[in-house]
């Protein structure tokens, strides 16, 4: 197999990674919404090859990340990660260690080391590679237009995809803790010149259809 296929292999494995595994974790998988977001995912690195390396770390942090972190809630309390750990979390970030001595078993520990593992590997590589990947014309053609298309997407149904992906919701339930701490009604004060959000709306990070049947969704 020629190693420039192996490269393209080895980059589309990493962007469509966490797309299949929010898939299996919703209710009712959309293998149309699986498509749109894998090749959205993989468009920068096609279509902007200077900034490879920022943007592995990016999708580690944002699409890994919590992704990893709800999965392994599920295999340790069968449940998706609810907004009580997040909310300690966020104002005790020491909190995780305390978590992982806690409750973390052995298939957790070593689907963490797993995950870890594949994320070494992809800052390691794929800054070295994706400068080959996007050279035709075709395929910069396909990835602008889905680009594109996605762009559209979000413009007509803005609230579809983010009851839908997971790592969306993750970072929506974050804002929402960040706004009703106490450090931040203290910075939005009236004093301050500005008003509070008192909007206080936590949603479990489960899938959209699974919501519907929920009664505080």
């Amino acid at each position: 197999m020629p190693k420039q296929l192996l490269n393209i292999l080895f980059l589309l494995a990493y962007t469509t990674l966490p797309v299949l595994l929010n898939e299996s974790l919703q209710t009712a998988p959309d293998l149309g919404f699986a498509f749109l977001a894998a090749a959205v995912l993989t468009a920068p690195y096609i279509l902007f090859p200077s900034f490879s390396f920022i943007y592995t770390i990016l999708l580690a942090l944002g699409l890994y990340f919590p992704l990893w972190l709800d999965l392994c809630h599920r295999l340790i309390f069968d449940s998706p990660i609810d907004n009580a750990l997040l909310s300690n979390l966020y104002h005790n970030p020491l909190y995780m260690l305390e978590f992982a001595q806690t409750y973390m078993t052995p298939p957790t520990i070593a689907f963490s080391l797993l995950i870890l593992l594949w994320l070494c590997l992809a800052v390691s590589f794929i800054p070295r590679i994706s400068a080959s990947c996007g050279s035709t014309f075709i395929i910069r053609t396909f990835f602008w237009s889905s680009l594109v298309v996605s762009g559209l997407h979000l413009w007509a149904e803005p609230y579809t995809i983010e009851g839908h992906f997971i790592p969306l919701q993750f970072y929506q339930n974050v804002k929402q803790i960040a706004q009703n701490s106490p450090s931040y009604h203290q910075s939005t004060s009236p004093a301050s010149g500005n008003l509070p959000n008192e909007d206080f709306d936590f949603k479990p990070i489960l899938s959209f259809n699974a919501q519907k049947d929920l009664p505080f969704a």
